[in-house]
């Protein structure tokens, strides 16, 4: 042992400077992999976590007017772990309509749906005019704390007519909701509220520029205004653990008539689920990210622990001749990398703390409710010992091969000439990229090889991730939309003339009635249902199977199928009915946000038997899908369309929010993409320099028999060419399966079609900008080369 300790001291005197810039490598990656794995487990519970800090409700009831005594009954139930009793308010202001809800009895924002403060502070709930906005609110009104909102509503007998449609109303609603609208006709309190705080629900999340949001008002707010102006009473209910969606609303069915009720569901599971797919892909997409830098760092780490264990291996030569065991040279060759590994793996730990500021990602971020430094025991601890037992165990790998590989014989000779004829400068080039030498001399070749598959693949897996994502987000169909342009169907008396009007102009090919919005069980959840009459076409997207003909037959989004545990063929209940499952289908999404997969299309009769339109919780509604002809101009098209008297004005295709999560991916492909041609550029320049390091001998002797400077910048222009060659030969069809595969798993979790597309422009460039980026390295090296002096060279040799 004193040999030993001896020997590490004298190595680390010598060659202090090579396995310092060792340590600092072991570091670096081992902090990268470190960060994106912790970075990975913190995203993927960043949903929970942040449901458990604001204490989100499970499921959201509103009750008819007056039903106070309904709402107090709910929240005893034994299914139920606490519950906010509001009032829903409708107050505008000058820029339309502005949804609200007060505090009835002061839980609601405190002790359920108490979102995440990001600004200011929380409203007293003896304060009747603080107020503290969502973010989308905020957004929308230009709003901080410190602000003012004045907001008008309406008085209880005007809010009867906005909710009955009674004749004797229709002056009023015809100058509340005209175009424009006049608003000084209603009598509710005009109250000027002051902004105290912004705050953050699920829900807001995943909000978009255009979407509305809530204002969140206080108890002292309800006493206070609540008698003068129109409310309707609700309840936001958190469910004890254990007890299911299913088993809570028939709790409610026992203990309360069902016409009190006006909605019921459970919007935050679709939210969540929505949200939940999202930071897993992230979390998966963390988790890959550090799966390649693992093994291109390990490669990178592997072949310079390789050569640090060759340097020395003269020495352990002058043991084994003084007679020390073979334990005692493999310890030799093992204890000066001891430092590397516990600094390096010290160093690591530290920089993953560093870099978990950065962590989690994308929509995780908005979730976390500490962004903030985080140490993660079970990783970075875990992780810093696999640092030091993988680098400990790559330098004992490295240390037996070089003694095993010591003895060896020399290579064979090159039998490339049959391949290239008479040219000698060729054969020597791929002579120097297939041989890999011996002993001190021995190439990196198959390194470099890989580093350049590595490269080549990561680029092609990118583009192919990429072009299945514009694609996706470039073509409306694939996100729902099997029309260009969405107009409401008119007054119930009036939808067949409002179609005709509509056929009627010459850029339109036919527009089919459909059905959106409406509430439906099935397989035991409350879901979003959709309706068509078969004999108009296909006004849905059906990806697999084909849409519904009959009343005994439904599509359902993918995430409906996963839950209902059924596939097509499969039958499920839906509404209290039998229907077999004949396709599966995604969903639109207009003003209003529907989830993308997670829905059940009915036929119109099927949707007509199970009474879907007249249930008391359904808010939905019918509009006409309108289709173009094939030359016809859409905007000329959606110009006129505007222009005519129907309810709404027409809609074009709107991103759903499931493909604008998906957006956040791209900066990790890239990134990933750029490590791997970072790695692949080392492989190969690495390599490149060892060739001309450890065959300079033969370089001379090359160019002692005739070879000119030209000749042997060719030979490593062949020599680099050939490597490529041989990555990109590997790397292509290794990216495009990769890529495939990685698009496969993402559509298939967003429930849209898996079919990838390709990325023609990369495929045709890669092969000839690798070329030319390998043969750009390999030419100041091929320069140096060809200045080797060969009696200067062959008299120290």
């Amino acid at each position: 042992m004193a040999l030993v300790w001896l020997r590490v001291r004298s190595e680390w005197r010598r060659r202090w400077p090579s396995l310092l810039a060792l340590t600092f490598l072991v570091a670096l990656v081992g902090s990268v992999v470190l960060t994106t794995v912790a970075g990975a487990r913190r995203t993927r519970t960043s949903v929970e976590r942040f449901k458990s800090t604001t204490r989100a409700s499970d499921t959201f009831i509103v009750f008819k007017v007056g039903a106070t005594d309904a709402a107090k009954r709910v929240a005893i139930l034994p299914e139920v772990a606490t519950a906010a009793q509001f009032a829903a308010v409708s107050f505008v202001n000058t820029r339309g309509y502005v949804p609200a809800l007060a505090s009835v009895d002061g839980k609601a924002g405190t002790t359920v749906a108490r979102d995440l403060v990001v600004r200011g502070r929380r409203a007293d709930q003896s304060a009747p005019r603080e107020v503290t906005l969502s973010e989308p609110v905020a957004r929308r009104y230009g709003l901080t704390v410190g602000g003012s909102l004045q907001v008008t509503g309406m008085s209880k007998d005007q809010g009867r007519c906005a909710a009955t449609d009674d004749p004797s109303c229709a002056e009023f609603l015809q100058k509340v909701f005209g175009s424009p609208p006049d608003f000084s006709v209603l009598a509710g309190p005009t109250v000027t509220l002051r902004v105290v705080g912004v705050t953050r629900g699920l829900d807001n999340v995943v909000a978009r520029p255009g979407d509305v949001g809530v204002l969140l008002l206080t108890r002292a707010f309800f006493e206070q205004y609540g008698s003068r102006g129109y409310t309707q009473p609700g309840l936001a209910v958190r469910l004890r653990s254990g007890v299911t969606q299913r088993q809570f609303e028939n709790a409610v069915a026992r203990s309360i008539p069902k016409d009190t009720i006006l909605d019921l569901s459970d919007a935050t599971a679709s939210v969540t689920d929505a949200v939940q797919s999202t930071v897993g892909v992230l979390a998966n997409g963390l988790l890959v990210f550090a799966g390649v830098a693992a093994l291109a760092g390990l490669v990178a780490i592997t072949q310079a622990l390789a050569r640090q264990t060759a340097a020395g291996s003269r020495e352990r030569s002058v043991l084994r001749s003084l007679g020390a065991s073979s334990r005692t040279r493999r310890l030799d060759a093992l204890a000066p990398a001891i430092p590397v590994a516990l600094g390096g793996a010290a160093l690591a730990i530290v920089g993953a703390w560093f870099g978990s500021r950065f962590m989690p990602i994308g929509t995780a971020r908005r979730l976390e409710p500490r962004a903030d430094w985080h140490f993660d025991v079970a990783v970075l601890l875990v992780g810093g010992l696999a640092v030091v037992a993988v680098t400990l165990l790559a330098t004992g790998l490295s240390a037996w091969w070089t003694e095993r590989r010591s003895g060896a014989r020399p290579a064979p000779p090159s039998k490339h000439r049959e391949l290239v004829g008479s040219s000698v400068v060729a054969t020597i080039g791929l002579r120097f990229a297939r041989d890999r030498g011996h002993g001190t001399r021995t190439v990196p070749v198959r390194s470099a090889v890989a580093g350049i598959a590595a490269g080549v693949a990561g680029l092609i897996a990118v583009s192919t991730f990429a072009a299945g994502q514009h694609r996706l987000e470039s073509n409306p169909r694939r996100f729902g939309w099997a029309w260009e342009i969405a107009i409401g169907s008119g007054q119930a008396g009036d939808s067949g003339q409002t179609r005709a009007r509509i056929e009627q102009d010459p850029g339109v090919e036919r527009a089919i009635p459909v059905w959106l919005g409406y509430q439906a069980r099935v397989a035991g959840r409350s879901i979003t249902a959709f309706a068509q009459r078969p004999q108009d076409g296909d006004g849905f997207v059906v990806i697999r199977g084909r849409a519904p003909r009959s009343a005994s037959e439904a599509a359902l989004g993918a995430k409906t199928m996963r839950r209902a545990h059924a596939g097509i063929g499969d039958t499920v209940d839906v509404e209290g009915h039998r229907a077999r499952v004949v396709g599966q289908a995604i969903f639109p999404v207009g003003n209003d946000v529907y989830p993308l997969a997670d829905g059940v299309l009915l036929s119109k009769n099927g949707f007509e038997l199970r009474r879907v339109e007249q249930s008391s919780s359904n808010t939905g509604y019918r509009i006409l899908a309108v289709r173009l002809r094939h030359a016809a101009d859409p905007r000329a098209v959606l110009a006129r369309l505007r222009k005519l008297q129907t309810d709404d004005n027409p809609l074009i295709a709107r991103t759903p929010p499931e493909v604008d999560q998906l957006r956040q991916l791209d900066r990790l492909p890239v990134l990933l993409a750029g490590f791997l041609t970072l790695v692949a550029l080392i492989a190969l320049t690495h390599a490149l320099v060892l060739t001309m390091r450890r065959r300079t001998h033969e370089l001379a002797l090359l160019r002692a028999i005739g070879f000119t400077a030209a000749q042997t910048k060719g030979a490593v222009a062949w020599q680099a060419s050939a490597l490529s060659i041989g990555g990109i030969v590997i790397g292509v069809p290794l990216g495009a399966i990769l890529g495939r595969w990685v698009w496969a798993l993402v559509a298939d979790a967003y429930g849209v079609a898996t079919d990838p597309a390709w990325p023609w422009g990369v495929l045709a460039f890669v092969v000839p900008v690798t070329l030319v980026v390998v043969n750009l390295i390999a030419w100041p090296l091929a320069r140096r080369a060809a200045r080797v002096r060969p009696a200067r060279i062959l008299r120290t040799e």
